[in-house]
């Protein structure tokens, strides 16, 4: 099976609350601007297989890819508070593999996530920061499996 998932969003503001009705509103929140913290496109593609063969082998792999342009944002934690917004720095990328034998009560299977190996920064609030938020590396795992409750 063959899959797609994608969006366009565009924001735009239409109302900001006065400054006596909410105290600490994000600067950047401007009459006829964008909201913050979206992605304006993303994407994910994905792909699935699963086989039996006749002598008692079953094969099955996945594969899923997905990608969202940076976002702008604010750093809730900035002080004086951002007067614009901040893009984040790069954009999301993620790539997983898994692929799969089995045969009677034994499996074996072998799965890559974040196969691209991206470790940017997508979060826009923290992307500049020392401490800011790093997705997971490259993970690869090896699994065999033995189920004797058949």
């Amino acid at each position: 099976t063959f899959g797609y998932g994608g969006a366009f969003t565009d924001t735009e503001v239409t109302k900001v609350p006065d400054g006596d009705e909410v105290v600490g509103y994000p600067a950047p929140v401007k009459k006829g601007g964008k909201l913050f913290n979206y992605s304006p496109t993303t994407h994910n593609f994905n792909f699935s297989y699963n086989q039996t063969l006749g002598n008692g082998w079953s094969l099955s792999g996945s594969a899923s890819y997905s990608t969202r342009d940076k976002p702008d944002g604010i750093d809730l934690w900035a002080w004086p508070p951002q007067e614009e917004y901040v893009p984040a720095r790069d954009k999301f990328e993620n790539l997983s593999l898994s692929f799969g034998v089995n045969k009677g009560p034994w499996g074996l299977s072998l799965s890559v996530y974040n196969a691209t190996d991206n470790r940017g920064m997508f979060g826009s609030g923290t992307a500049n920061r020392i401490d800011g938020y790093i997705g997971p590396p490259r993970t690869v795992s090896l699994q065999l499996i033995y189920n004797g409750m058949q």
